[in-house]
């Protein structure tokens, strides 16, 4: 059986449950209602528990003009199907996709945005070479723009039948900024009969959620498709406030006609998600000693209830401005979204068309504490400060410690303090994208050809504003904000260091806007010259037109005579400064594939592609160039009834790429980027099999080996760039893979399916230098199912059940370049610790 693709909804969240209750109280329920038939752009094979483990008979449509089986697919792609999401449980979409072989995910900030995406050693984190689509077409063209990741623009709910994730290969000729890949979504669509689903699910932290779906005939050409969830939890790690809590909707319809369909959907979300950023493992002062008992690095946190609500304090102008911030906020998305998918054969012509043009509206608050400098011994701290205090508080004999919520003194733990930046930020992203495509099948004398042909636009509106202040707290779970005061010969206080914890207001100001358009024309065509034997080409040229204004900043005193906070405070003038710009990518890929036997193939395929600047080339006042980056790839593929593997070596160059992140300048507290600019080289092979020798035993597994490295990197201030030359590139390992098994078998008469997943990771570097190493490390998840009824599902699953402490990144905002001064961090991420859910799913 075949389903359409991904859509949505935007009413009350009172609507889900509503239709829900009415969905099961339908008397007309069918447990094998068949979905209409979808269009040639969104197919995905509905599969038993028996038969989804092997074979590669699975309709994909990502990365090609047309559909075709997985097996044929002249490139990489693996699909993930609704049972294989909810069996793995993952944490967020980027978990969900950490098997998918030639991907290393980095899923320790949270569950929306602030993670990061690595393909085939292609450098630069987050979702900056990989494209994330919902039923073919992208959210937004630019992926990863700093703060918003465009994961944080998506939830995946009981909705989304699948995914389909291509690496590599095809990826860029149908969508903009996807050199490294693309995550397609997939969605549910009308069915002919009414069917759905409910689940409950609570687990740690507080976990409770409820998500469903239902769907069914308004009449015999009218469906109808609702769902979504509603969710509430403290968070991974422990802040003492709720770290995640929010709602989905989604709706749609589907008209059917005698020579297409017409879809209309519409998503509502309202999601709040706490963000984690790296914590200190070690004192700095005595690198041996762990700081584990006073912070966790499996669930603890900095953040805390304490001191979660802030004002940060700026001006705008003429005029003092403070944006109130609030840390159980996270990062919170809202946002509205609607489209239209027609599909239309175009009769005796031969040609169908397929026209997708979606409407996007998003607000995306930010509200965290990343990390900063590494911690400070208290004492040397106020030593630090007491020059300063004396001079602006004259008297001054000594500085001292108190807790700002309670005002009283406080010795810090561990006898450590550190600044970290807390951040409030505020993105709008208004887009309107359509894509247009013509396809058929030409019969010549030389074999067939599968065409098609396509205009894509996004029209779009961003602007984002950021502020940043200096916090300064103790070293601990849930940490204390600390406030410094000046103290004279009596011991009476006449000034403060510091103003409600921050040691300095205004430590970054930034805000800009750019409106604009993505104009992009593309083709492809594959050539079956014989049934065995096809080549395959594809072309797409864009063209970004964008223009927009960084708002003017300077530093300034705000006035208040009782602090040193507010002395050198940024903020903005109320001037700009305008820029515009244009920009192409020209992207092509040349394939071929032979069928050596029916359930055999080999393929192999050369990409150029053009990864076109991010939005803040403009509203940053950047001059970042085009990156050129050119990959191989070459596979085999086999699939039957029992056993799939495929097995695909690859090789990618990044040439002009740069490399820009926030660093915390200790000297002076100020925010500053830092770029490096170089080439990097990969070669690797990524390998995949699904076995399934009986009915009572299953095994699959992947695994990952290339060797990511750079070839020329210079970077600013004279440093020698001979340090950075065939170094590992950061964060990227050399290898990695996943094991599950799964036994399938009948206790009691229940059917039960068990399964442990084993993934494993090699040790990388935080830095170019390579000078500090994040060890390799292992994890255990396992899954236990029980099928009560035909139609009652329970399932308990638990991730890392050894409570492992794996490391996914150092601190980048200070060690990108020669790493910590240790061979291993004294400030990392953590993965989070032993995590465990328990749902109950009811269908009908």
């Amino acid at each position: 059986m075949t389903i359409r693709t991904a859509r949505t909804v935007a009413t009350p969240l009172k609507t889900l449950t509503v239709a829900l209750l009415i969905a099961l109280s339908a008397p007309a329920v069918a447990q094998d209602a068949q979905p209409v038939p979808p269009p040639k752009d969104a197919a995905t094979k509905d599969t038993t528990a028996q038969d989804k483990a092997v074979g590669l008979s699975n309709v994909v449509v990502t990365g090609a003009a047309t559909q075709v089986s997985q097996l044929d697919a002249p490139f990489a792609i693996t699909t993930i199907d609704r049972q294989q999401y909810d069996r793995a449980a993952p944490t967020s979409l980027v978990q969900a996709i950490r098997a998918v072989p030639g991907y290393w995910t980095e899923a320790s900030g949270g569950q929306g945005g602030g993670q990061n995406i690595y393909v085939r050693g292609l450098p630069d984190g987050g979702w900056y070479n990989v494209q994330l689509q919902q039923d073919g077409l992208p959210i937004f063209d630019e992926p990863q723009e700093s703060f918003l990741n465009i994961d944080t623009l998506n939830r995946t709910d009981l909705t989304t039948a699948g995914l389909e994730v291509v690496t590599g290969g095809t990826s860029p000729i149908y969508a903009n900024n996807a050199a490294g890949g693309t995550v397609n979504l997939i969605s549910r669509w009308g069915t002919t009969q009414p069917t759905g689903a409910l689940r409950v699910t609570g687990g740690s932290d507080d976990l409770r959620r409820l998500e469903g779906y239902a769907s069914g005939p308004i009449t015999d050409k009218i469906l109808y498709s609702v769902g979504g969830f509603a969710r509430d939890d403290s968070g991974f790690r422990n802040a003492g406030y709720k770290g995640d809590s929010g709602s989905q909707l989604r709706t749609a319809l589907s008209f059917l006609f005698d020579s297409g369909r017409l879809d209309w959907d519409a998503r509502y979300l309202n999601d709040r998600t706490a963000f984690y950023t790296a914590t200190p493992l070690r004192d700095p002062r005595h690198v041996s000693q762990s700081l584990s008992p006073a912070l966790d690095p499996g669930d603890g946190t900095i953040l805390s209830n304490s001191y979660r609500q802030r004002t940060l304090e700026s001006f705008d102008g003429n005029g003092r401005m403070g944006r109130d911030s609030d840390l159980a906020n996270g990062i919170h998305t809202k946002m509205f979204q609607t489209g239209t998918y027609l599909d239309l054969d175009l009769g005796d012509s031969g040609w169908t068309l397929s026209n997708k043009l979606r409407y996007t509206n998003a607000e995306v608050d930010y509200d965290t504490i990343f990390s900063g400098a590494n911690p400070s011994d208290s004492q040397g701290y106020l030593d630090s400060r007491l020059a300063a205090a004396s001079r602006a508080f004259p008297g001054t004999t000594r500085l001292g410690y108190v807790d700002d919520a309670s005002g009283t003194d406080v010795a810090p733990v561990n006898g450590l303090v550190m600044e970290s930046p807390w951040w409030a930020v505020r993105t709008r992203v208004r887009t309107v994208i359509d894509d247009l495509r013509l396809s058929r099948t030409l019969n010549t004398g030389w074999g067939d050809h599968d065409v098609a042909v396509g205009l894509y636009g996004d029209d779009f509106s961003f602007r984002q504003s950021r502020l940043s202040s200096t916090l300064l707290t103790t070293v601990q779970n849930q940490a204390n904000a600390l406030d410094v005061l000046a103290y004279n010969a009596n011991g009476a206080p006449i000034g403060s260091v510091t103003s409600h914890g921050f040691s300095r207001y205004g430590s970054s100001a930034v805000a800009g806007d750019v409106t604009g358009r993505y104009l992009t024309a593309y083709a492809a065509d594959t050539w079956h010259i014989t049934p065995a034997f096809s080549l395959d080409v594809g072309v797409r040229k864009t063209r970004l037109l964008d223009s927009g204004s960084n708002d003017t900043t300077s530093t300034r005193n705000l006035g208040d005579s009782t602090t040193l906070a507010d002395d050198a405070v940024m903020g903005f003038t109320g001037a700009s400064t305008t820029k515009s710009e244009t920009r192409d990518a020209l992207t092509w890929t040349l394939g071929a594939s032979y069928k050596v036997l029916d359930d055999t193939e080999l393929f192999a395929r050369f990409t150029r592609s053009q990864r076109l600047p991010r939005l803040q080339n403009i509203y940053l006042l950047q001059n970042l160039p085009v990156t050129n980056i050119k990959q191989g790839e070459a596979g085999i593929r086999f699939g039957e009834d029992t056993l799939s593997f495929s097995s695909i070596a690859y090789w990618s160059s990044y040439n002009r790429v740069s490399f820009s992140g926030l660093v915390l300048d200790p000297s002076t507290q100020t925010i500053v980027s830092l770029p490096l600019v170089g080439k990097t080289r990969t070669y690797g092979l990524e390998n995949s099999v699904n076995w399934r020798p009986s009915l009572v035993f299953g095994l699959a597994a992947s695994l990952t080996a290339q060797d990511p490295e750079t070839l020329s990197l210079s970077a600013p201030g004279g440093v020698d760039a001979a340090a950075y030359q065939g170094k590992q590139l950061p964060r990227i390992p050399k290898w990695m893979g996943s094991l599950t098994p799964t036994a399938y078998f009948s206790l009691g008469g229940v059917p039960m399916e068990w399964s442990v997943t084993v993934f494993h990771t090699a040790s990388r570097y935080v830095d170019f230098a390579n000078q500090t190493s994040l060890p390799g490390y292992t994890t255990y998840d396992s899954s236990l199912l029980a099928k009560l009824q035909p139609n009652l599902t329970v399932q308990l699953s638990g991730s890392n059940l050894t409570n492992s402490h794996g490391l996914t990144e150092g601190n980048p905002r200070t060690d990108t370049l020669a790493g910590q001064g240790t061979v291993e961090p004294i400030y990392a991420r953590a993965i989070f610790g032993r995590l465990w859910q328990a749902s109950v799913t009811y269908n009908w």
